[in-house]
Formats: C-alpha cells, structure tokens, sequence
C-alpha cells in the first residue's frame, strides 16, 4: 500500500513538473549538499530521552522558472536520517542511534527572484515530498547494528519548508522535513520524520 500511495504521489508530482516545464522560459540544473539534525516525533519511552542524528545529504535538482518569481524545483536527494535516544536501565545509559537512510524527492514552489537578476537575493521553499526507504540500521551499545529495515513502511509522505539566501549561482538554505505518515508498521508505535538541514548549493 505504501509503495502504491508513493508511486501515485511521484506521478503527480512529475505530472506538475511537466506543466511547469512547459510553461517556463529558462531551466537551471544544481547540484546541493549538506547536513541533516535528523529526529523523530513520538515518545521513546519513559526511561528514554530523544536525541538528533548528525548525518549528510546531497543530490541534484532542476529549476522550472514560470516567472521571474517563481520557479518549480524538484530534487532527488540521498538523505541520511533517523534518530538517537539516550536509555537508562539499572543505572546504565546507553544512546541507541537509528540509521534510516532514504531517497528523498521534494517538489517545491521557490518563490525568489530568477537567478542573474539580483546578485544576491533571498528566498523561500515550501511543498511536499515523498520518501523511499533504502536502509535501516539501528546501533544498540554491546549488541551492534541490527537491521530494522523489515520493520518500517517503505517510505514516507513529507512537507518541506525552508528560507535560503543566494549570491550569484550559489545557495545557502535552511529547510525543515516533517513527515506526515508513520513510519514503524506496528500502529502502537508512532515516529514521524523530523529534519532540520543546513545546505549549500550551486547552480547551473
């Protein structure tokens, strides 16, 4: 069912990018990277505090300006993330890490001016994302990593936003992910994608 819902969410969201590609009158390509503060909604458990996973993202995107404000940018990022927690039991804490990486795809509204207008601008993100589940690891002190992959959703459905400053060809972001769907399979058990991510970009 989750592999269906992405693939139709993917659908339309090419289908948009199409409409705008079509409409634009000039397309940008870029290259992006940077690092996710990566964590997860939902309680860990009374004897357990939440904590971030500090991990990378990178990947490519392209510009479809329908206006000299407004651009449709869909990305494929390969986006490392997950969670820690600190536990505590018999007097012990140990910090149990969460690896959960994906292929992440956003389609969002850039509203800013076109590049090559202004020499340095500033700039907002918003719109939704899906996300594919590649692999889950999680690193349990004593035990070693342990694949939890079998245990997620195949992937997510997100909301992105974020505010960005430009200077020539080059970007620096901040963007926020919150997940929507939960991504453990046992209901009971309810962690949505938090990530906080600081990027850096050029384009082309």
């Amino acid at each position: 069912m989750t592999k269906r819902f992405c693939l139709s969410i993917l659908s339309a969201l090419l289908l948009t990018t199409w409409t705008a590609k079509a409409s634009a009158q000039t397309v940008t390509a870029g290259v992006t990277a940077g690092i996710n503060f990566a964590g997860a909604s939902g309680d860990f458990g009374p004897n357990a505090t939440k904590g971030r996973r500090t991990a990378g993202v990178l990947g490519v995107s392209a510009a479809f300006w329908v206006n000299d404000l407004v651009d449709v940018q869909p990305e494929i990022l390969y986006s490392m993330e997950g969670a820690s927690a600190k536990v505590s039991a018999a007097g012990v804490t140990s910090t149990l890490t969460s690896r959960i990486d994906m292929i992440r795809i956003p389609v969002l509204a850039r509203i800013g001016p076109r590049l090559g207008l202004h020499p340095s601008c500033c700039y907002v993100v918003a719109g939704p994302a899906i996300g594919i589940v590649t692999r889950a690891k999680q690193t349990i002190p004593a035990v070693g990593d342990l694949d939890i992959k079998d245990q997620l959703k195949g992937g997510d459905f997100a909301i992105v936003l974020g505010a960005g400053f430009s200077v020539d060809r080059f970007t620096v972001e901040g963007r926020y992910t919150a997940g929507l769907t939960n991504l453990n399979k046992d209901a009971a058990d309810v962690n949505k994608t938090r990530v906080f991510a600081v990027l850096a970009g050029a384009k082309f």
